[in-house]
């Protein structure tokens, strides 16, 4: 009995992806909609951004404050290495601030920018990554391939210019 416990506790911690990776020209990568755990658990190097990454509380307390639903539709290459810097800390503090209005869809894209479904032609993306942002279905700003400052803070502020609008 015991060893029954100990063989499906150790089971329970086995990672299983919810999206397959793909090679293209001998390259491997993630395309279509991506579970954000996927990319960590292919990608060592993403992971490492991840947890390098700093988690700013008064950033944090900013993203809990958005109090209008939001969708941020990201548009990434896991071969990129613009992507692999700029999304990680961007997915950290999401996790942390934990905000119900914020829901985040991640589209991974090939080098020529395609994705199966073809959302990246549909949103005419050129460069990764791309953060868009959607208010009731209707894109109200984006953040295309290196922030301003980070995607976070450039989140507020693109919130904060249409709000005055």
């Amino acid at each position: 009995m015991a060893a029954m416990l100990m063989l499906l506790s150790c089971a329970s911690r086995t990672y299983h992806p919810q999206t397959s990776i793909v090679e293209m020209d001998g390259e491997k990568m993630l395309v279509g909609p991506l579970v954000f755990a996927d990319i960590l658990h292919y990608f060592p190097d993403w992971n490492t951004v991840y947890e390098e990454a700093e988690v700013p509380t008064d950033l944090v307390q900013k993203i809990q404050a958005i109090n209008r639903p939001l969708t941020i539709r990201i548009f990434l290459g896991t071969w990129c290495g613009d992507s692999r810097d700029g999304v990680p800390p961007f997915m950290k503090i999401l996790e942390r601030a934990q905000n119900a209005h914020l829901r985040v869809e991640l589209i991974g894209v090939d080098r020529q920018k395609l994705d199966p479904d073809g959302l990246a032609i549909d949103y005419h993306i050129e460069r990764v990554p791309t953060f868009i942002i959607l208010e009731n279905g209707s894109e109200i700003g984006r953040m295309v391939e290196f922030p301003e400052k980070t995607f976070a803070e450039d989140l507020l502020d693109l919130l904060a210019q249409s709000n005055d609008e």
